[in-house]
């Protein structure tokens, strides 16, 4: 049950080429027994998260997060960034997600690890824009990400992600006209996928 709950969703799934790209492998024997374990603890970190259990998704996860940190391996942090940073945003704690989000891309940084950069900025916009209301500098961190997308020849599932957030900001920013522009294009990926129109569409069409 923890293993199916911490599955991303089904239009990540079908995207063969954001399955495929930019693969975290530990250089290790040591390294490999650590990033072992923590998968399966990030597992029941999701798991925990997605039945909204949030505190005792951050009992289990803080040791883990201070144990990446003092490890120092280069992408090892940019893997679990976004869950971890998921589970703080859950739970309200919007300055302790923004400062995994921080750490998480210095760690993407150091690894040249432009599909994981891209997933944090996305993240990162939407802790900022969406929860915090700062669109300047949302705006500013979906540029980042855009071109992080662009370096690593991201997937459409990824452009898809952005777009909606952007969508959201704009709509929270109120430039309608632009969000129902941002949330057309979600809408011409989606058909392309195979997929139907999205909430984010209509709830942007509707308002």
């Amino acid at each position: 049950l923890e293993v199916v709950e911490s599955l991303p969703s089904l239009d990540s799934c079908s995207d063969a080429d954001r399955l495929r790209g930019d693969i975290y492998v530990p250089a290790t024997s040591e390294e490999r027994r650590v990033y072992a374990e923590l998968e399966l603890t990030v597992a029941r970190v999701n798991a925990l998260r997605s039945a909204g259990h949030y505190g005792e998704a951050r009992t289990l996860m803080e040791p883990v997060l201070a144990e990446l940190e003092g490890l120092r391996v280069p992408g090892m942090l940019a893997e679990f960034a976004t869950s971890f940073a998921s589970v703080y945003t859950q739970s309200g704690l919007s300055r302790e997600a923004e400062r995994v989000l921080e750490q998480g891309l210095w760690s993407a940084e150091e690894s040249g690890r432009d599909t994981r950069r891209t997933e944090i900025l996305i993240e990162y916009v939407f802790l900022v824009g969406n929860l915090k209301g700062d669109f300047r500098r949302a705006r500013w961190l979906a540029k980042a990400a855009h071109a992080a997308l662009e370096r690593s020849e991201g997937s459409d599932s990824l452009l898809g992600d952005l777009l909606t957030h952007e969508a959201v900001v704009e709509t929270l920013a109120g430039d309608t006209d632009r969000a129902i522009e941002l949330s057309e294009r979600v809408l011409e990926l989606r058909k392309d996928a195979g997929f139907g129109q999205s909430d984010t569409h209509a709830s942007v069409i509707g308002n």
